[in-house]
């Protein structure tokens, strides 16, 4: 049997349990949570060296605090990489959604971000979530 998506995150996660972004995932699917999982198109390395930095810089609210949390571990990656192409997956949970970006095969991972929903369209989103 092959494997599925998910279940290559899930190993990429245990194995990388050291980005607290993956650990969190891990730790949400290891309890149970509902979670929808979709493999979204790659991002070109050449893309992505010039739109993530830009975007952790400029990733605070008014207060201070991070709106987007995993750049650090993402930003590391993206120095060291020599894929022309990173793939992205989505990992949906009730409240949060992930991006997960790997090499195509899904056997590396590159880093995690952590998005939190919106929270007065979170009994919209529950109501779909729940289909």
């Amino acid at each position: 049997m092959s494997k599925t998506q998910i279940d290559s995150i899930v190993d990429l996660f245990t194995s990388n349990r050291s980005n607290p972004m993956a650990a969190e995932c891990l730790d949400r699917i290891s309890h149970g949570e509902e979670v929808h999982c979709r493999r979204e198109e790659p991002i070109s390395i050449e893309v992505a060296r010039v739109t993530f930095p830009h975007r952790s810089r400029i990733n605070t609210d008014a207060k201070g605090n991070a709106r987007v949390e995993g750049y650090e571990f993402l930003l590391s990656s993206l120095e060291n990489s020599t894929d022309q192409f990173w793939q992205v997956h989505s990992l949906e949970f009730l409240s949060f959604f992930f991006l997960v970006y790997t090499d195509q095969s899904c056997s590396r991972l590159f880093g995690v971000l952590k998005f939190q929903k919106i929270a007065d369209r979170w009994s919209g989103a529950k109501k779909q979530f729940q289909r």
